[in-house]
């Protein structure tokens, strides 16, 4: 005969009648599961103790080291001075029945001296059961009027397996109290579940009419077969609408992420947080310095200044060397001045610089390896400055931002975010709220922070999303980027009203979906896809534009090969046009003076 019982400690209370052979589910508090336990095993303690003083009562209690077995020993205390005997049992696995025998031993013993006999048997371990059930029949604790009392927490199946396989447990005088921790999961019964959102890529976008995708619709979609309902979408106009219907309660809830404001709580509540929607900013990237100076470039100011005055310094030592050793006349100034810079530019020594003396070669071999070293550096890094060129720093931080003094756009709830800001004690933030400014949409504050020295601040995964979708080159580049700090750290759920029945069991759901990694897996695929398909649209329409060669040439370009335009060598262009000028100018001056000279010039007499 078995009677198994089911508490739900977590519940308020509630009574039923147990019927021996069957199965009761009742509600109980965590400290009425143990009182109504031991009312059940000793419900005629008293009345025995009254009718037969020579009676003795008495309680055998074999537990284990569980939580369980725990919490029935602490509370079945205040019966002790019934006569109750506890034995813990190690749970190890190396414990055997020989360890257990002189135990049972001592409990058939007292089972025999006692008219009353209640066995309590609590763990959680089906193996520890099954163990124990074994153990009792082999060393015959158990007759029928012995009572004994099962305390455990096992899933339904798994304890019918446990009676229906034991004769311990199915056929003696057995109660079996299966004490659950888990709580009823709530289901919609395939009901329409009317929930709220607007396009947010990459969390809810409308792929075409009636067919949604997104992080958070893919979750959405997960909770309603976990959870056994139907998702239906309400018509909204604006984002006001969208957390409107949500506090009328004519919405469940709003599937789009909201960052959570204390303003907001007291018009709705907030799901499980699940999304750290930090909110960034993204800007132009900064235009590369003009082309036509990448000459200067690649070396810095103190080592142009000092070229140039090695440059005046040095042909004046040659000169000198010159004079002293005497070995080349005044004519050779000039070829000295020539042969000094020369060097620099890679030209031959002048056949007079090598006809001096020692001092004379010491002095040309020290500066050719000068020469040598300053031009293999300069050569270096102009080709990696035409190649690789280094960009401006970029505004990275909400402090950088601030100094910059540029606009920060937002869309029309971003008004929330600015009241934030101004009523914040940081003064970034004060003065961030005094920038913001509101525009229509965000793909058009996007727009115009691409032609404007301006910001504009969304969530990041957003921001990633449209540059991704809307600013992405056929060669994976971005007129975009996104700052690498966040402004702040917004913790983001999905709007509920208060007191939903049913938001325990939607933050249970989403809390299983969040720690499994899936909804960063989906953040990616719906970012890759996005890039995709926009590479994928740019090279179409390049291809049909612009025909087989510009193909290639993109071909080229996406796989790294990025020829030399006239922009990059700006800069030779320009020195030899500049150059090319003042040779012409010379070369007037020169015709005129030697015209003006030769007809100021007298003519000789002859004789």
């Amino acid at each position: 005969m078995v009677m198994v019982v089911t508490f739900f400690p977590f519940l308020a209370s509630s009574t039923g009648t147990l019927y021996p052979g069957s199965e009761f589910t009742g509600s109980f508090s965590g400290e009425e599961v143990v009182k109504a336990l031991v009312e059940v095993v000793g419900a005629n303690y008293s009345s025995s103790s009254s009718s037969s003083s020579s009676s003795s009562n008495t309680v055998i209690t074999l537990a284990d080291s569980s939580p369980l077995a725990l919490l029935t020993l602490q509370g079945c205390g205040w019966v002790c001075e019934r006569g109750t005997g506890v034995v813990r049992i190690p749970h190890d696995n190396n414990f055997t029945v020989d360890d257990l025998t002189p135990t049972l031993t001592h409990a058939r013993t007292m089972r025999k001296l006692s008219s009353l006999v209640t066995v309590v048997l609590v763990s959680e371990d089906v193996e520890f059961l099954v163990r124990m059930g074994g153990w009792a029949q082999e060393n015959r604790l158990l007759v029928w009027w012995t009572r004994l009392v099962v305390v455990t927490r096992l899933p339904m199946p798994h304890l019918h397996a446990l009676i229906s396989s034991s004769w311990t447990y199915s056929m003696m005088n057995a109660l079996v109290v299966n004490v659950e921790d888990s709580k009823l999961i709530f289901s919609f019964q395939e009901g329409e579940v009317k929930v709220t959102a607007l396009p947010f890529p990459p969390y809810w976008d409308e792929v075409e009419e009636g067919r949604y995708s997104g992080t958070d619709y893919f979750m959405l979609a997960a909770l309603a077969k976990a959870l056994n309902f139907t998702i239906s979408v309400l018509p909204t106009a604006n984002w006001g609408q969208v957390t409107a219907k949500v506090q009328e309660r004519e919405s469940f809830l709003a599937t789009v992420i909201y960052a959570v404001f204390p303003q907001r709580l007291e018009e709705y509540d907030y799901t499980y947080m699940f999304e750290y929607a930090s909110h960034a900013f993204c800007m132009s990237k900064p235009a590369l310095k003009p082309q036509w100076q990448s000459m200067y470039y690649p070396l810095q100011d103190q080592v142009w200044a000092s070229t140039l005055a090695l440059i005046i310094i040095v042909p004046l030592v040659f000169l000198m060397v010159v004079r002293v050793d005497g070995s080349c006349s005044g004519d050779s100034d000039g070829w000295v001045v020539i042969g000094v810079v020369g060097t620099l530019l890679a030209q031959n020594l002048p056949r007079g610089m090598m006809a001096g003396g020692p001092s004379m070669r010491v002095l040309v071999a020290f500066w050719l390896v000068f020469a040598f070293i300053l031009g293999v550096a300069y050569r270096g890094n102009l080709t990696a400055s035409l190649t690789a060129p280094k960009y401006p720093t970029r505004i990275e931080s909400l402090s950088q931002l601030v100094a910059s003094g540029a606009i920060v756009t937002m869309p029309p709830y971003g008004a929330q975010f600015r009241d934030f800001f101004t009523e914040s004690e940081s003064s970034d933030f004060q003065s961030l709220g005094e920038r913001v400014k509101i525009v229509p949409t965000a793909l058009s504050g996007i727009q115009e922070s691409t032609t404007l020295k301006q910001a504009h601040m969304e969530a990041r995964r957003y921001l990633e999303w449209v540059i991704a979708q809307k600013f992405t080159r056929v060669d994976g580049s971005t007129r975009l980027y996104v700052a690498r700090e966040n402004v702040f750290p917004g913790l983001s759920a999905w709007p509920i009203p208060h007191d939903a029945p049913y938001k325990p069991n939607i933050d249970r759901s989403i809390m299983a979906v969040r720690e499994g990694g899936l909804y960063e897996k989906w953040s990616m695929d719906v970012i890759g896809e996005a890039r995709r398909v926009s590479r994928a649209k740019q090279q179409g329409s390049q291809g049909q534009g612009q025909g087989q060669g510009e193909i290639a040439a993109g071909t080229e370009a996406n796989l790294g090969v990025k020829a030399l335009t006239i922009q990059h060598l700006q800069g030779p262009l320009l020195l030899l046009v500049l150059t090319l000028g003042f040779s012409f100018i010379a070369f007037l001056i020169e015709v005129v003076m030697g015209k003006y000279c030769s007809c100021t010039s007298p003519i000789p007499q002859q004789h």
